[in-house]
């Protein structure tokens, strides 16, 4: 019931916005050009921001953004984090361990320099902790697909790395 008002506020707010620009332009052209012309751009700038809003509530995202709010949320990672991973679907990570050198080290964060944290994390699940795409999937609550797009990602910046980096050439 209260999604009910909210829903007939916003509908009733785009008339609103659409009568109070019409006034705006009315009043903007009812100017004298060579007179008044901060009072014009006054205007401009009001019927600037009632277009923002009408496009806004007509299609309930901040205009000119690409993507909504809810695709930009993504948890920060630690790398730590898959050290003392304990999965709620049972998936347990076994590693051997062995101490990498320094140069190891370094071309290791040379290669993988360019991949974003969430590649990172799907990277390193998959090649080195041998999870497949719908484990990975399931334990970071993603699609599989999404978990693909990844992988091909990092692989790509992956080989980009190799080639136009001179630490990383054998």
């Amino acid at each position: 019931m209260a999604n009910e008002h909210w829903n007939a506020s916003i509908i009733d707010l785009i008339p609103a916005y659409r009568h109070t620009k019409r006034m705006i332009e009315k009043a903007k052209d009812a100017c004298d050009p060579k007179e008044q012309k901060a009072q014009r751009e006054l205007f401009g700038s009001m019927i600037q921001d009632c277009e923002y809003v009408l496009e806004w509530l007509a299609t309930g995202r901040r205009p000119g953004s690409m993507r909504g709010v809810e695709k930009r949320y993504e948890r920060p990672w630690d790398p730590a984090w898959l050290d003392r991973y304990e999965s709620p679907n049972g998936w347990t990570v076994q590693r051997e361990s062995r101490e990498l050198t320094a140069d190891e080290c370094f071309r290791l964060e040379e290669a993988m320099h360019d991949l974003t944290d969430r590649e990172k994390q799907c990277f390193i699940m998959y090649h080195v902790d041998g999870m497949s795409e719908y484990d990975i999937a399931l334990e970071l609550h993603l699609g599989r697909s999404t978990v693909q797009k990844f992988l091909e990602r990092a692989a790509k910046k992956i080989e980009d790395a190799k080639m136009n980096s001179l630490f990383l050439l054998e």
